[in-house]
């Protein structure tokens, strides 16, 4: 990727952005029936560590006739996670080259933050989407749930930084591109 031009980069980046947005929009589509369930969504089963929780979440979907649109949501959200795993790494590693000439230690960060993406579609594709089709499925345990509220808290979590970083990356690059006629861009960088 360190070859490629600026333009190659963009057409694969926006690419990676519609497909994102893309999954954001039909998984939404199919989890727009919960919005009359006591969860609103997906979210507060994939990170709660209680059985009791869980069950009661499941049952109100199922009550609701909603559970069969939960399911397929979880469904299609897996070749999603591909999708935004790949998006975050591209991205990380992009603004880790784009920062490199001014400061060596970027492109480790890009490089790290590429890797904490990828571990966090992997923790959302192996841990927490089977925990949550576990349960919507009526298997409930102590174990199953713990292990899926902690892949999803520690996914949410790498989702979060991995925002951080990618948007301070970019105001660090617009300072940069936007004083690299009036002063050192080196000065323009933390310590």
């Amino acid at each position: 990727m360190s070859e490629w031009s600026f333009t190659k980069r963009l057409i694969v980046g926006l690419v990676l952005l519609a497909l994102v947005a893309a999954g954001m929009v039909v998984i939404g589509c199919i989890n727009k029936p919960l919005a009359n369930t006591c969860t609103k969504r997906v979210l507060p089963l994939e990170v709660t560590p209680s059985i009791a929780v869980a069950e009661n979440i499941v049952k109100d979907w199922d009550a609701k006739h909603v559970l069969d649109k939960a399911k397929k949501g979880t469904y299609v959200d897996f070749p999603f996670i591909v999708v935004y795993a790949i998006t975050f790494w591209f991205f990380s590693v992009w603004a880790g080259l784009a920062l490199a000439p001014y400061d060596e230690r970027w492109l480790a960060y890009g490089r790290a933050f590429g890797v904490a993406g990828i571990v966090a579609g992997a923790l959302d594709f192996f841990v927490e989407n089977p925990g949550l089709l576990l349960e919507m499925n009526g298997t409930y345990n102590c174990w199953i749930t713990a292990i899926k509220a902690i892949g999803a808290w520690i996914k949410w979590v790498l989702v979060l930084l991995l925002l951080i970083f990618l948007v301070s990356s970019l105001i660090m690059w617009l300072r940069i591109w936007w004083t690299k006629d009036r002063a050192e861009p080196r000065q323009m960088l933390p310590a």
